[in-house]
């Protein structure tokens, strides 16, 4: 559960977090390393280039509703053909981000006292 923090923006959590993108997939997605940036996913094909789509997904018991991402990247598996990862740029203010990574850091917290 431990923060990789890289070179970027936000600290990375791995820790699963269910979305609902229906653009996407009609049952949720796991996302399974998340940031207050965004979200990594695997995915059986390679959603456009720059797409924003509508995401839904709770943290810590908060709901998030149909907020936007964009899709900032994207790589085939070179294990699992025809299946892709995918980079999600949450787009959002920076008050909601910070409420995001406020609840982010108690369920990192949380899954942290059960281990």
């Amino acid at each position: 559960m431990n923060a990789r923090t890289d070179s970027r923006r936000d600290p990375r959590y791995e820790i699963p977090i269910e979305l609902e993108i229906p653009a996407l997939s009609d049952t949720p997605i796991a996302a399974d390393n998340v940031s207050a940036s965004g979200f990594h996913i695997i995915v059986p094909y390679d959603p456009q280039n720059n797409s924003e789509v509508e995401i839904s997904f709770k943290v810590s018991g908060m709901s998030f509703e149909k907020l936007k991402a964009l899709k900032a990247w994207s790589q085939e598996d070179k294990e699992r053909p025809g299946m892709y990862h995918v980079g999600l740029l949450m787009l959002m203010d920076e008050t909601e981000r910070k409420k995001f990574f406020e609840e982010l850091e108690k369920q990192v917290a949380k899954n942290s006292s059960r281990a």
